[in-house]
């Protein structure tokens, strides 16, 4: 008012929140990147636990999964961990490598926050190659391949965190691990893959 120019607020920085991944204790941390990765510089990944700096992991490509990290330390259930994925600690296929800092904390669940999933697969080929995948969400928890020798089988998953699990299973007609496509020309059909949303997991149970 007045010919008075209002003045406008500066603009807020937004910090991205820091996420937090429930692990189990008796498998590696997995870390998903945009573009296949060609490089990981351990010496820029700080893990960290009671602001205590931790020595004992390796961080390593996944020859299967090329956009995928595994991280492998002894985890200790009960304890919380701090990761900094510092900027050049990763390179990809471009030669490319991470520009900011990538923070996340691992949370690592105590016997009783945690649950077990028993599940039986039915109308199996004898002989054929199957894959199965156990996914949270759009992230795989784990992945295991094996060649049916009867018509029915049960796979056990152990210290899995709380959550509603989707199974996947893959008729790996090829045996390459992985999903495939159709040929038109050489007259061949896709591999088929079925997929079935679980009963949700509680904590110190079983489904």
């Amino acid at each position: 008012a007045g010919g008075r120019k209002l003045q406008q607020a500066a603009p807020v920085a937004v910090v991205p929140p820091v996420l937090t991944i429930q692990q189990n204790p008796l498998k590696p941390a997995y870390f998903s990147f945009n573009y296949p990765v060609t490089m990981v510089d351990s010496s820029r990944w700080l893990l960290t636990s009671d602001s205590v700096r931790i020595v004992n992991f390796i961080a390593k490509m996944d020859s299967v999964l090329p956009r995928q990290i595994s991280l492998e330390h002894p985890w200790a259930p009960g304890k919380t961990y701090r990761l900094e994925i510092l900027p050049g600690a990763v390179t990809d296929f471009w030669g490319q490598t991470n520009s900011d800092t990538i923070r996340r904390i691992i949370h690592v669940p105590t016997e009783k926050q945690v649950g077990g999933l028993n599940l039986r697969l039915e109308k199996l080929q004898a002989g054929q190659t199957y894959v199965v995948q156990l996914l949270d969400g759009i992230s795989m928890v784990e992945e295991r391949t094996f060649v049916a020798d009867k018509g029915d089988k049960t796979l056990n998953f152990t210290k899995l965190g709380v959550s509603t699990y989707t199974a996947r299973i893959i008729g790996d007609l090829n045996r390459n691990g992985r999903w495939d496509t159709g040929d038109y020309w050489l007259h061949r059909q896709p591999e088929v893959i079925v997929s079935k949303k679980l009963e949700p997991l509680r904590a110190n149970w079983e489904v």
